[in-house]
């Protein structure tokens, strides 16, 4: 009846919903969204983050939230956590070119792959260089730097670690991987949904029904659309003031949408510090600089306005920053999502590949699947449901283990 009255009251609240159960695995679930949000979905999907949360409710289901950037949805890439059981579904529904549908890949949000380092490579040089790896611009450069970690690494757990989880696979974490989109180097972790989560569930319990979940997940979604609708009004009228930036140099950045003027005024204050510092006028040839910055937001950045200000050579003309300026006349942060810098091949992958690469996903899939199971019965079950728990696992894994 919990699932019924819930399906009921968002379908009241104008919310999209459809149920499912799958008899094979006595799984069952819901799934559901608000007209608005799917249209955001469609517009803005390429880019899709993914996770999910607990003890939202008291029968222990986890909350999934798809998270956008800002005709039919057509997810290009899936930014994550590393569960097995999230990439293994996202593969299932999003087959890529062997359904002749578009290619989806999961990518690693790097705070979590760098959480997980430090509690699994528990020796920091070798993390150093794993973090080094992480950020080189070139496949080349990563790899040596993984082989490198794994070389000069003492220890043979987590030698065998990183080889085993993290030297095959690195157009999943590494940033190599995302250069030629500016969207996928600005947005890297999935942060703003685990915020939205962790607000979520400091107003819900894990005593609530379905019911009792969603009416606070419907409130906080109209919270959410009321900051979105103020953040969008301010994104052409509001105009940023600061201190040690000439009047020329702020009238021209005024004339770009608000959140890129703070980006801006923060590459002029960094441009200001190098000069305190005495850095060298950068050997620029054109409006196009090799920095982070510059790569993920195509903007004057700090090296540019440093050759503007100190070369014979102006860049930075009155056209030239008008063509900055142009990039947004016509939309929001949506000309970052299709503009690609450089173009990066992958090899296709084989068929046998492609077989090895599900063989272990569904492996880490039920690893995962027996710890969640497990914790679950530590938190809520008795010494008697712990023990027939154990027992059960042990007599499967025995079966199979048997040499």
């Amino acid at each position: 009846p919990d699932i019924q009255d819930a399906i009921s009251f968002l379908k009241k609240e104008g919310y999209q919903v459809e149920s499912y159960k799958t008899s094979h695995q006595s799984t069952s679930g819901f799934v559901f969204a608000h007209p608005k949000q799917l249209e955001k979905l469609q517009r803005y999907g390429w880019l899709t983050l993914i996770d999910s949360t607990h003890k939202t409710n008291k029968y222990d289901w986890h909350l999934f939230t798809l998270y956008v950037w800002d005709g039919t949805w057509k997810p290009r890439y899936f930014l994550a956590d590393q569960s097995s059981i999230e990439t293994k579904s996202i593969m299932t529904v999003f087959p890529g070119l062997s359904k002749d549908e578009q290619e989806c890949d999961v990518i690693f949000c790097t705070v979590h792959v760098m959480r997980t380092w430090m509690n699994k490579i528990y020796e920091s040089e070798t993390r150093s260089k794993m973090i080094q790896a992480m950020h080189k611009r070139t496949k080349i450069d990563c790899d040596m730097f993984v082989q490198k970690a794994i070389n000069e690494c003492t220890l043979s757990p987590v030698k065998k670690y990183i080889s085993r989880y993290y030297s095959e696979n690195t157009h999943q974490w590494a940033l190599w991987a995302r250069q030629h989109s500016p969207l996928l180097l600005q947005i890297t972790s999935t942060n703003a949904l685990e915020s939205y989560h962790s607000e979520l569930k400091r107003t819900t319990s894990p005593q609530y029904g379905l019911i009792g979940a969603c009416n606070k997940i419907v409130v906080l979604d109209l919270k959410k659309q009321s900051d979105s609708d103020y953040v969008a009004f301010e994104f052409r009228v509001k105009k940023i003031s600061a201190v040690g930036v000439e009047d020329d140099v702020l009238k021209k950045i005024h004339k770009f949408p608000f959140p890129i003027q703070k980006l801006i005024i923060n590459e002029v204050l960094a441009f200001n510090d190098r000069i305190e510092k005495g850095k060298g006028l950068p050997g620029l040839l054109s409006l196009e600089c090799h920095c982070l910055f510059f790569r993920k937001y195509m903007l004057p950045c700090k090296h540019i306005l440093h050759k503007q200000m100190y070369s014979l050579r102006k860049l930075l003309i009155a056209k030239a920053w008008k063509q900055f300026q142009q990039m947004f006349d016509e939309g929001g942060f949506e000309i970052y999502e299709h503009r690609e810098l450089v173009r990066i091949e992958f090899p296709e992958k084989n068929e046998i590949d492609k077989a090895a690469e599900n063989r272990r996903l569904t492996v880490n899939e039920l690893m995962e699947r027996t710890r969640n199971e497990y914790w679950s019965i530590k938190e809520s079950g008795g010494k008697k449901e712990k023990a027939e728990f154990i027992q059960k696992l042990k007599f499967c894994l025995d079966s199979v283990l048997k040499k």
